[in-house]
């Protein structure tokens, strides 16, 4: 993402520790020590970077052989892991409650040098209805300052465990994430 746009973000994760709370695993499913982190569901710059991000997606779905859809759904939050932290093997959508994703997105971004260990993020082989993966194959993320991954919502994916041996806040595993997808029926 453009310098000043990273900047902003990264300024903005490390100056308000207030506007993050404890995370949980969200819709049906709400699984107990399943996750740990904390979040800002609604960071106040999200509304200028998801333009950027989308037409960036574009180029992903293609890449990804995904089929073309218009990015109406768009969610975003702010996350930080720091020692311990860790979300166990999930996807980001299912049928039942957020069928209307379709593409994922992860947006790394941290301080410099880097104060933490671990952290990868770990997509697995997964078969195209979602329904089932491959523990044993998958394709492994290092966590790199100002760089966006994406994958399809239905593959599962985990995020390792992180080490901060400071145990600093700033020293923090920092990530944009977020959803697009078709128009959420629901809403």
């Amino acid at each position: 993402l453009p310098a000043e746009l990273h900047e902003e973000m990264l300024r903005y994760g490390l100056g308000h520790r207030e506007a993050l709370e404890p995370s949980s695993t969200g819709g049906l499913r709400r699984r107990e020590n399943w996750r740990r982190s904390h979040v800002d569901r609604a960071p106040p710059f999200g509304e200028r970077v998801l333009p950027v991000i989308c037409r960036v997606a574009e180029q992903a779905v293609e890449r990804l052989g995904l089929e073309p859809f218009e990015m109406i759904s768009r969610d975003i939050q702010f996350t930080a892991h720091n020692d311990g932290d860790y979300y166990r093997v999930h996807r980001d959508w299912t049928p039942e409650d957020t069928g209307h994703r379709r593409l994922t997105f992860v947006y790394y971004l941290h301080r410099q040098p880097l104060g933490f260990d671990g952290g990868g993020l770990r997509m697995f082989d997964t078969s195209e209805d979602g329904g089932q993966y491959f523990d044993q194959a998958y394709s492994k993320v290092l966590p790199r300052d100002n760089r966006i991954v994406f994958f399809p919502s239905y593959v599962w994916h985990e995020v390792e465990k992180v080490t901060c041996r400071s145990g600093l806040y700033e020293d923090s595993r920092f990530t944009l994430n977020g959803w697009l997808g078709v128009a959420d029926e629901r809403r």
